[in-house]
Formats: C-alpha cells, sequence, structure tokens
C-alpha cells in the first residue's frame, strides 16, 4: 500500500486530512502522535515547493539479526525476498527500504 500514496503527496494529504476529520467527528482519538490537521496543512504547503522522497521502514520485531545470519534456507530465503524488493522499490519508485527487527 506505501507505493499507493507515493506518487501523489497531495492525494496522501487529503487522504489524511478526510479521515482524521471523520475519526474525530465519530469522538475517537486523534490518529497524530506528534502535531495535527495544521501541520499536515503547512506540510502540504513545504510539498508543493519540494520534492518529497518517500521511503518503506519494515519493523518486525519477531525476526531477530542473528536469524537473518544464521545462514539458514530459512535465511536465505527472507534475505533474497527483502533484497528484491528493496531493489524493486529502489528501481521503480526511488524508495528506500529499512528493516528494523530484534537484536
Amino acid at each position: 500500500k506505501s507505493v499507493k500514496w507515493a506518487g501523489s503527496v497531495k492525494k496522501l494529504a487529503e487522504h489524511l486530512k478526510r479521515r482524521e476529520i471523520q475519526r474525530v467527528k465519530n469522538g475517537k482519538a486523534s490518529r497524530f502522535e506528534v502535531g495535527g490537521l495544521r501541520q499536515l496543512i503547512t506540510f502540504m504547503v513545504i510539498a508543493k515547493q519540494k520534492r518529497v522522497r518517500f521511503e518503506v521502514v519494515l519493523v518486525q520485531p519477531g525476526i531477530s539479526k542473528a536469524a537473518l545470519t544464521d545462514g539458514s534456507e530459512r535465511a536465505s530465503n527472507m534475505l533474497r525476498l527483502l533484497g528484491a524488493t528493496g531493489a524493486y522499490l529502489a528501481e521503480t519508485f526511488e524508495m528506500d527500504l529499512h528493516l528494523i527487527v530484534s537484536d
């Protein structure tokens, strides 16, 4: 889903704005951890003047660094899949892929 929004910062920001307004209207807590709609609108203005780069961050606390480097077939398969995914994102969308795992 991440690449769906990479094509248009405006569409992404409008989507986030619409979801936030609806969520608050329904009495639910904001999804913003930091900032809010005002900062989102400021971001939209700045994004029109700058080149925006997206990146994908995968967080997998159930996978350890040791499990990815133990030389097993499972580790090799995971690394191949991550490598292919990273190459696809980089070549097709100019996006970086980052992986966060447990120690």
